[in-house]
């Protein structure tokens, strides 16, 4: 019985359940290069994506990029911009 309590009592413990709402307000292609000698990148793309996730700004960055030997990769940022009210920094809200 002391199993079983403990079993129930971990996995409330380690079970997570999350609701936010979340809304894409703008995306953008920033750049586009399409030969690039000094970093060996054949195509590079960004996006900017200006999301509110529970009445919150977020400010997300995607870059893609192919390879000149055959490789490439994706890359992701995340930041959360703030705002002076009050003479205190606090997040800036959509």
């Amino acid at each position: 019985m002391k199993k079983l309590i403990g079993i129930v009592i971990a996995s409330l413990i380690f079970c997570n359940v999350g609701f936010a709402t979340t809304e894409i307000i703008s995306q953008t292609m920033v750049k586009k290069l399409k030969k690039s000698t000094t970093t060996g990148d054949k195509d590079k793309k960004f996006w900017v994506y200006n999301l509110c996730v529970d009445n919150y700004k977020f400010l997300v960055v995607r870059d893609i990029y192919v390879s000149l030997k055959g490789g490439g990769g994706t890359s992701l940022s995340m930041v959360q911009p703030y705002e002076e009210r009050d003479g205190k920094s606090l997040p800036a809200k959509c």
